[in-house]
């Protein structure tokens, strides 16, 4: 989809920054405070900067302007972008075999300590208001894999210029380990507040604000060589070319544009949302569990039997068709499937026929 790979670093699947507060002991998932503006580029997510990127735009669009016979020359905000194989390789730099491509695309060595992914704090920091040059969204791993925030490895980063070693990434008071984490970071993508906004952020990245007049007006314009349809060979000069390909590599890609009009928005519940009956984790309030069987957010579950069983039950079985068999010991079950040929669902599945085989009986059969 638009383009995006796990086996192209430089076009990696791209995630948005959710959350913005990593400061607080305890989360709110119910407070807008809590989460960054998907309506806004990370690079403005602090107001005070939207100057510096309109006024880098507005210069380039002059200077090009007066400029002669240049070639696919036109004015941007960032000179830099939320994807390209620097920060998939920033992220995952503790889990192998990634470690060693960071080393590749550093020359061997680690990056300057302060620089390494330590703190999401720190990163959340940067990228929304403190660096001009640093606008990263997320990688997928930072909502399923724990692993990339532990130093498992026992690598050696260094220590920063406060004294401080880098090991591994240090997280939010509100979380109390790397997997509390990551089920919290991905939980909150469920949050009523992201599920209305998270149309905006598409219409930035995939949608119809990544080019053109929006596009310019969301300050969301990256360098042209970051776009599909890039004319490289329509440079003249080998030179220059070279450049530009060296540049194409480096800056990263953005992704295909999927829509040509504003995404749809997602429908309001009528009823008003309602929190977990219990907070599972300490420390978060207002997480979203969804509707499952244990679901926190549901009744407690309980079983209705379809068939009486006059021995123990010891297991029981879960189909694809959402049965259950209860088994007594000494029991395995046999079953077969039919499907409509002309559906894809699994709703359309049926048992055709069940039997069981039972051993350990009496005449040890």
């Amino acid at each position: 989809m638009a383009g995006r790979s796990y086996n192209d670093l430089m076009q990696y699947p791209v995630l948005p920054f959710i959350l913005s507060d990593y400061k607080s002991a305890t989360l709110d998932l119910t407070d807008p405070k809590s989460f960054r503006n998907l309506k806004k580029p990370m690079a403005v997510q602090d107001k005070k900067n939207e100057s510096h990127y309109v006024n880098n735009y507005n210069y380039l669009a002059r200077e090009m302007c007066d400029a002669v016979g240049g070639v696919n020359q036109e004015p941007y905000h960032y000179g830099s972008h939320y994807s390209n194989s620097g920060t998939v390789l920033h992220f995952l730099v503790r889990i192998p075999p990634f470690t060693s491509m960071f080393l590749n695309y550093q020359d061997n060595n680690f990056d300057l300590p302060d620089r390494t992914f330590h703190n999401l704090a720190t990163t959340w920091r940067l990228t929304s208001s403190e660096s001009t040059t640093d606008v990263k969204e997320l990688i997928p791993e930072l909502f399923y894999l724990a692993d990339i925030l532990v130093n498992n490895e026992g690598f050696d980063f260094g220590v920063r210029q406060n004294g401080q070693r880098v090991d591994s990434v240090i997280l939010p008071p509100w979380a109390s380990d790397p997997r509390t984490f990551i089920m919290v970071h991905r939980q909150s993508l469920e949050s009523e507040l992201v599920s209305e906004n998270l149309p905006h952020w598409i219409d930035l990245v995939f949608g119809y604000k990544q080019s053109g007049k929006a596009a310019v007006d969301a300050i969301n314009v990256f360098h042209p060589a970051t776009y599909y349809g890039f004319d490289i060979a329509a440079i003249p000069d080998p030179l220059e070319r070279t450049a530009w390909e060296t540049m194409i590599r480096t800056y990263g890609q953005t992704p295909r544009q999927l829509f040509k009009s504003a995404h749809p928005m997602n429908v309001k519940k009528l009823t008003p949302a309602q929190e977990s009956r219990v907070e599972v984790i300490p420390n978060i309030r207002g997480l979203v569990w969804g509707s499952y069987v244990g679901s926190p957010d549901e009744p407690p579950p309980c079983i209705v039997w379809k068939h009486k069983h006059r021995n123990p039950v010891s297991k029981l079985v879960p189909l694809r068709t959402n049965d259950v068999f209860g088994l007594a010991k000494f029991t395995t079950l046999l079953h077969s499937y039919h499907k409509d040929k002309n559906t894809n669902l699994i709703s359309s599945l049926n048992v055709i026929g069940a039997g069981m085989i039972c051993w350990n009986e009496c005449d040890n059969l």
